[in-house]
């Protein structure tokens, strides 16, 4: 592996001036704002001092102002009017006679002036005699000159404060931040293989009692991605030596089986060697290594309570027979070992003759092949698989459209029940069921191998309670249920809606057991630390690794008549079960099998007959927190008219409520060929196409591209029951706004087609 060491200085650079950029534009607005509010307030406060001055002339000059008119003393009056021009910013006086100037002082302005007048009248014997108007004329010249000077200061001062800012903070943040991601970048270029136990330090100081922060918690991060690197190539490393040892002892063997092909003390397979009547003379060490019998155990008894363990003793005497005649034989059976465990072996037995062809000996070679049969079940069972996709992807569509209705109709009586309406409760209650009716698709689906989805964190708290609702209501009465649901259990990592299939099989399956003469199902959730002394008793059957760590502990028991272990080693095969036909499918148990294997998990079942069934089941708690789902009340309306095209006439008729129940104007066709002509008669007629993608004739996705070549702006969204060849992102890539699946959820149906036509 190889890496280019060092700092991208560049890198730096460019994060610097963006940095600084920020702080000095984001000053600069803030500098603009305050300046500007403090100017336009030194403004208004200038403005209303001239006021105010004006206001002042008028209670104290004009009535000197009017006696000295009323006299005729001009040259009182221009002192007067003299003393009146010393106020700030007082540009020009005059006073006008009969319309025309008798005096004027100061020097007019035609531009940013303030005019006020003041009429001069004389009361003479009680009467209001007018002498004329006092015009009074302030400049705002200096007013504006006074702002300009402030703005210069606070300019000045703001740039110097700025600059000063945008240092400090730049400094702050190259000592707390950046020379801490500068040592971080260096160590990720330089991290390879080679360099694993060198471990990611940052020169910080450490305040104990203080709680970790983003950098701590990265570094913390990244030391335990090494770490696990660490183990994983150990791990790898380690496999890699065992292999290569496993290779080059077998190899060994086999030039050893060629140099030494009569050695047969150093073959794998046990080998025999019987009188004609079949009595042990020879064993080699294969056959006490198989059966776990010691040679001096097998010397001198008959063969026939070595090798006849199924079918009793006819199996033997029928082999004997044929082999006592000549003839070789060949077979698979299974057998016991001395310490009572069963195994499967291959078994040749040949006799030999002698040059007057009478069997002087017989030759037994027996070989153990429990693992490859394991493995040639396990191949069975993959194509039991692939049996069951077919099978799940022949029914998927169908049975979705069929659901369809059930979810759609039902969302509109909801919606159109008040609250403490006693129907609203058992509408919930077939949503509930539909729903769940609608995952058990997915998890067929899923247990195919169909594409998941997206893992998303899961509070099993609430899955767990959700499902017991369901299954209380589901039970007869005299079938107890007892719960214990921890709050403080944590999170998981889990895909939708497998935690509630899981929890749904294992407590319908308890249930079952329990259905003809009742008893108590018990189920526990609870949080648990399994540490290395943690072990599994023998007499449990586990299923999975369980590794040291946190995980959640879900425990399901029941008071039902309990199993054999061999039935339990069983319990989990796809199609299994001990039920009566048509009482079980065999896949409950299988699917939580694969959901719990997929998930890293551990199961263990605890069961002996008469005495019930305790399955646990170990899912790892992950960190996070859980993502909150869209409730059913999350609708959002609309109004525009839509072109449906659907084949299903069921399915049609309860889209288009549920589509008129949001509000849109729907024009519904069965087929794409007269849905693209009525598209073309009519363009702007519609605002958003919503088509099936499974059809006769034009398919969805045909229909989406024509549909976008008449009218490249109409927003178009597929849905489909099931379709392996078609997905969300083949429909964004055509040009669709949005591929959704059946059967259709209101708040989904109109959050998509919302978002489809706001995006439009």
């Amino acid at each position: 592996m190889s890496v280019t060491s060092g700092s991208d200085p560049k890198l730096k650079r460019r994060v610097a001036r963006r940095l600084i950029l920020y702080i000095l534009l984001f000053s600069s607005i803030i500098t603009f704002l305050g300046t500007s509010l403090q100017l336009y307030l030194d403004y208004s406060k200038d403005v209303t001092l001239i006021e105010q001055s004006m206001e002042q002339m008028e209670s104290s000059y004009l009535p000197s102002i009017i006696n000295s008119l009323w006299v005729s003393d001009h040259a009182q009056l221009k002192t007067l009017l003299s003393g009146m021009l010393q106020i700030p910013d007082m540009q020009n006086l005059e006073i006008v006679q009969d319309g025309e100037e008798i005096i004027s002082l100061g020097s007019p302005a035609s531009q940013n002036i303030i005019t006020r007048t003041f009429p001069l009248s004389y009361n003479y014997r009680g009467e209001d005699i007018h002498l004329g108007d006092l015009m009074v004329y302030a400049s705002l010249t200096g007013v504006y000159n006074r702002l300009l000077d402030k703005v210069l200061v606070i300019l000045g001062t703001q740039a110097v404060k700025t600059f000063l800012v945008s240092t400090f903070i730049f400094i702050i943040f190259y000592l707390l931040i950046g020379k801490h991601l500068e040592t971080m970048a260096d160590y990720a270029r330089s991290f390879n293989i080679n360099n694993l136990e060198s471990s990611l330090t940052l020169q910080r100081r450490s305040k104990k009692g203080v709680e970790k922060d983003e950098l701590d918690q990265l570094v913390v991060s990244i030391n335990q991605m090494r770490l696990n690197l660490k183990n994983s190539y150990d791990d790898l490393r380690y496999a890699k030596e065992r292999l290569e040892t496993e290779i080059a002892e077998k190899i060994s063997a086999e030039e050893d089986r060629a140099r030494l092909v009569m050695a047969v003390e150093n073959v794998i397979e046990a080998i025999i060697i019987t009188d004609p009547a079949g009595t042990i003379l020879y064993v080699n060490p294969a056959f006490e290594k198989i059966s776990g019998y010691s040679s001096s155990e097998a010397l001198g008894e008959k063969l026939k309570p070595f090798m006849s363990q199924e079918g009793g003793g006819k199996f033997y005497d029928d082999i004997w027979r044929s082999v006592s005649k000549g003839a070789p034989w060949m077979g698979r059976f299974s057998n016991t070992k001395k310490n009572g465990a069963r195994f499967v072996e291959d078994a040749t037995i040949s006799p030999i003759v002698d040059s007057g062809g009478k069997t002087v000996n017989c030759v037994v070679i027996r070989r153990d092949v429990t693992k490859e049969e394991m493995y040639e079940k396990r191949f069975h069972q993959a194509r039991k698989m692939e049996a069951i996709g077919t099978l799940a992807g022949g029914i998927a569509h169908d049975f979705n459209n069929i659901l369809s209705p059930i979810i759609g109709y039902t969302q509109l009586l909801l919606r159109s029940k008040e609250e403490g309406n006693p129907d609203k409760e058992l509408l919930e209650e077939v949503l509930m069921a539909s729903k769940m009716a609608k995952d058990l698709i997915k998890q067929i689906l899923t247990f195919s191998r169909i594409p998941d989805g997206e893992l998303r964190l899961i509070n099993p708290y609430i899955v767990v309670n959700e499902v017991v609702r369901l299954i209380r209501s589901s039970l007869p009465s005299d079938i107890e249920v007892q719960t214990s649901v921890s709050k403080e259990c944590g999170m998981i990592k889990s895909y939708p809606t497998h935690v509630s299939q899981l929890v749904l099989n294992l407590c319908s399956n308890a249930g079952q057991i329990m259905m003809e003469k009742g008893g108590k199902l018990s189920l526990v959730l609870e949080p648990c630390e399994i540490t290395d002394s943690f072990e599994i008793e023998k007499s449990v059957f586990q299923v999975g690794v369980l590794n040291p760590g946190r995980y959640i502990k879900l425990s399901v028991s029941d008071t039902g008549s309990g199993m054999k272990r061999e039935v339990m080693e069983r319990i989990f095969e796809p199609f299994f079960t001990t039920k009566a036909v048509g009482e079980g499918t065999g896949m409950g148990l299988a699917i939580v099998h694969g959901i719990v294997i997929k998930h890293g998990g551990s199961m263990t079942v605890t069961s002996e007959p008469g005495c019930g069934s305790t399955f646990e089941v170990y899912l790892p708690i992950a960190d996070g927190q859980a993502q909150e789902a869209q409730t059913d009340e999350l609708i959002v309306k609309g109004n525009e008219r839509i072109l449906y095209i659907e084949d299903e006439i069921h399915v049609a008729k309860s889209v288009v409520r549920m589509l008129e129940e949001l509000g849109y104007k729907v024009d519904a066709h069965s087929d794409g060929q007269s849905a693209i002509k009525i598209l073309k008669d009519n363009l702007d007629e519609y605002d958003l196409v919503l088509t099936d993608q499974t059809m006769p004739g034009i398919k969805g996705d045909e229909l989406t591209k024509l549909a976008l070549e008449i009218r490249p702006d109409i927003p178009v969204i597929i849905y489909s029951g099931y379709s392996p060849a078609f997905n969300y992102e083949m429909a964004k890539a055509i040009g669709a706004k949005d591929f959704i699946l059946k059967p259709l959820i209101l708040p989904e149906l109109s959050a998509s087609l919302r978002r489809a036509l706001d995006t439009a």
